[in-house]
């Protein structure tokens, strides 16, 4: 994991203002600030110490001039500082940067990891970061995406003894280059960025695929790939949600009430089950897509089509299935 930054000694009121003199002056005169003071900054506004607009101007002017390399390293320190964390009793894992939503703390989810019975779990952003998680009634009137929707899934609250691998996904074009260059420095060994349905880690089941990649820390790479090479054959590019409505290019929805979010979590968990027990679809196929980034990516087989066709084995078979139900 990369060095911690200098640590700023300033009044929080005096530092968060002359940083914004610096990066809200619109888009000729914004200036960028060093890592240390997005750090110190990113660390005000996780604490609560400074008035809640002027920590969404801080936000939103960073998003507004376009993050440097090192504001974003420093909004990422911060909320690594912030972050509870837990080695789990294994030598690899791997982060899968999706978003889910349990009540399960680092230790836990650590423990759950390293049960050779279990080998997995779910744990949420309130278990192991509260101070970021207490910020989403602020995001919500941020309307756009702030750095920290970049940095937060790179806060690896479970690690491995020896190797963290990150899985996480993109939409627009510049941001496998950031999640890259941020996983490396929050200390990933490994990383997979695929270009996934509404930025989740699961490509479009019926257009070609993209996904960036690297091992060993080393420079990030391309790999497309297309469905048909899995055995994938979907006329959807994504399981259905009831109730939701198709983004626009800047992944934003129109017209849409509300989602109620317990029936479509509802309706995904049976889905999934159903696919977990052999039933053929767009949900089944997803799991063996994202799965078989997985294997593939951690060289556990050599091409994607040899780790579709053991994903799919482990679904006929009811192996997966009867692993998911042994902590239930």
């Amino acid at each position: 994991m990369s060095t911690p930054v200098r640590t700023i000694h300033a009044d929080p009121a005096a530092l968060m203002r002359s940083i914004l003199k610096r990066i809200a002056t619109g888009p000729e005169l914004s200036k960028d600030i060093s890592r240390e003071e997005a750090c110190a900054g990113m660390r005000c506004v996780l604490e609560g110490q400074v008035d809640a607009v002027q920590a969404g101007i801080f936000l939103i002017a960073l998003r507004m001039k376009r993050e440097s390399d090192d504001e974003n390293r420093g909004v990422l320190e911060a909320i690594l500082e912030a972050t509870r964390s837990a080695t789990a009793p294994v030598d690899e894992v791997v982060d899968i940067g999706d978003p889910y939503d349990v009540d399960l703390g680092p230790e836990d989810a650590a423990a759950r990891v390293g049960d050779p019975g279990i080998g997995w779990a779910y744990i949420d952003q309130k278990a192991f970061c509260p101070k970021l998680y207490d910020l989403a009634a602020l995001r919500t009137l941020i309307v756009k995406r702030p750095a920290i929707t970049t940095a937060e899934v790179l806060a690896g609250p479970v690690r491995g003894r020896v190797k963290t691998h990150l899985v996480t996904g993109y939409v627009h074009k510049p941001y496998p280059r950031i999640y890259a260059l941020l996983a490396r420095h929050a200390g990933f060994d490994s990383a997979l960025i695929v270009r996934g349905v509404e930025g989740g880690v699961i490509p479009s089941l019926t257009h070609t695929g993209k996904a960036f990649h690297y091992h060993g820390r080393g420079e990030e790479t391309s790999t497309d790939f297309t469905p048909a090479g899995l055995g994938i054959d979907q006329s959807v590019r994504a399981p259905r949600i009831p109730g939701a409505v198709a983004a626009d290019a800047n992944g934003e929805g129109h017209g849409a009430a509300p989602l109620d979010a317990a029936a479509v979590a509802r309706a995904a968990g049976e889905a999934g089950m159903a696919a977990l027990a052999g039933q053929p679809g767009a949900t089944r196929d997803s799991l063996v897509y994202g799965a078989a980034l997985c294997l593939w990516h951690l060289e556990r087989h050599g091409s994607l089509k040899s780790a579709a066709d053991a994903a799919r084995a482990a679904l006929d078979s009811g192996k997966a299935l009867e692993h998911l139900r042994r902590i239930h």
